[in-house]
């Protein structure tokens, strides 16, 4: 109470009565009790992204299932939701709430920190790692490319260009390995 207690001096040494320095009192208490009422939601859904590491897993989904649910329509909130969960290596969830974000598009820089945080910032970009899967490909290091082809295919699980490439990929690696078209597997 020592620094409320020094404002209100301060405030009376000015010259200001006694009932306008209440009304700037409790007027500052309104203002940052609305401020504390809009971060509340965010930082319950935070904790529940740091609580829910620790939690089995049926209680790990409903915990990140209310998190979510308390930012579903806060753009704020799901950035926060996803960077933390990013934070926690719980990168379904960081993908979750960057598939939101994206989908209430109001907000892009938002959308593109958590794609930085969760990407990396410097993430490589569907053709250009097309064109580089295709090179290794060409040059038969057909086991280089499958890995490469996997991580690609994880950021972007909907890029036709990718799929032809793991159609491509299959064929001349078998056909390198000896085997027949429609025929067994190399690693059968």
């Amino acid at each position: 109470m020592r620094g409320i207690g020094k404002v209100f001096q301060g405030l009376e040494t000015m010259g200001l009565p006694h009932w306008v320095v209440v009304l700037l009192f409790f007027g500052s208490i309104i203002i940052f009790l609305s401020y504390i009422l809009k971060q509340a939601p965010l930082g319950r859904a935070r904790g529940l992204v740091k609580r829910s590491v620790h939690a089995s897993p049926g209680q790990r989904a409903e915990m990140e299932k209310e998190a979510l649910g308390i930012v579903w329509e806060l753009p704020v909130g799901l950035l926060i939701v996803g960077q933390e969960a990013v934070q926690r290596d719980r990168r379904d969830l960081a993908t979750r709430a960057l598939a939101r974000l994206v989908e209430i598009g109001e907000r892009p820089e938002d959308i593109r920190k958590l794609e930085d945080d969760l990407y990396g910032k410097n993430r490589l970009r569907s053709p250009a790692e097309c064109v580089a899967i295709r090179g290794l490909i060409e040059e038969g290091l057909f086991d280089m490319a499958a890995v490469r082809l996997t991580r690609a295919l994880e950021m972007w699980p909907d890029d036709e260009g990718l799929r032809s490439l793991d159609s491509k990929l299959r064929a001349e690696s078998w056909q390198a390995a000896g085997c027949a078209e429609g025929g067994e597997s190399p690693a059968a």
